[in-house]
């Protein structure tokens, strides 16, 4: 879990410091796809409260759970629009503006590991492609995450 909260914190501290003029204070409201009791909600604020502290103060996220401000499947849109700064999400969510959304967004079974999609992502294209789907919504991709490997439901034995 430890290398999890560092690989999520790595990638979006680097993520928004590089698309930020460092000059700047900034204050970004982000809703989550987590409700806030949920363990994956609480990991996220100690994320949030990590890019503070990191940040010296200079970023601060005030992280919302899901529905606060709009349905999960509407944070791309009210991204776009400037209603909210930010999610954490799957991006399974928005299949239906995209199909590739569902596919990398919920590759339950493809990897025997969470450190194999964080590798694919960093080292073997992931970001790239997630940049590509993001740009044409006005949204830029900042860095992947996962919860842990889920189980992949079947009739079949």
């Amino acid at each position: 879990m430890k290398m999890l909260k560092k690989a999520m914190l790595a990638a979006t501290v680097t993520g928004l410091l590089s698309t930020s003029a460092l000059a700047a204070d900034f204050t970004l409201k982000i809703q989550s796809s987590d409700p806030s009791g949920d363990l994956n909600y609480q990991l996220q604020e100690d994320w949030a409260e990590r890019v503070e502290k990191m940040s010296n103060g200079r970023i601060e996220i005030h992280l919302l759970p899901v529905g606060s401000v709009v349905k999960h499947t509407e944070t791309l849109d009210a991204i776009k629009l400037g209603v909210i700064d930010g999610h954490v999400t799957a991006t399974g969510y928005f299949s239906g503006k995209d199909p590739a959304f569902g596919l990398i967004g919920n590759m339950v079974g493809a990897w025997s590991d969470t450190t194999q999609l964080l590798q694919y992502m960093n080292y073997g294209g992931g970001n790239e492609l997630m940049t590509e789907l993001y740009a044409p919504y006005g949204v830029h991709f900042i860095g992947a995450s996962t919860t842990g490997v889920e189980s992949f439901v079947s009739k079949n034995h």
